[in-house]
């Protein structure tokens, strides 16, 4: 999306998205540093701990069951042949 899409992250710099739990890695948080683009997430033992880490529990608390429940009501979740 951000290689299609350049301008959502050069005219916002320094933004915070909400993620999903799977995306992680180096070659991923990378890319968004590259882009000045910072992830929330639990510190991994080998690194400083980021300056927004103690907000990143409580906010994933709330992203998620949201995720959850447009992900219910938008039939995302379920399989064709599953009935509703």
């Amino acid at each position: 999306m951000l290689a299609v899409e350049p301008g959502l992250t050069s005219a916002r710099p320094g933004q915070t998205p909400a993620g999903d739990k799977d995306h992680f890695g180096h070659p991923f948080e990378g890319r968004l540093t590259e882009r000045d683009i910072r992830l929330p997430k639990p510190t991994r033992d080998s690194e400083p701990e980021w300056p927004g880490a103690p907000l990143s529990g409580p906010s994933r608390q709330v992203v998620e069951p949201v995720d959850e429940t447009f992900t219910g009501h938008l039939g995302l979740g379920r399989r064709p042949h599953q009935a509703a």
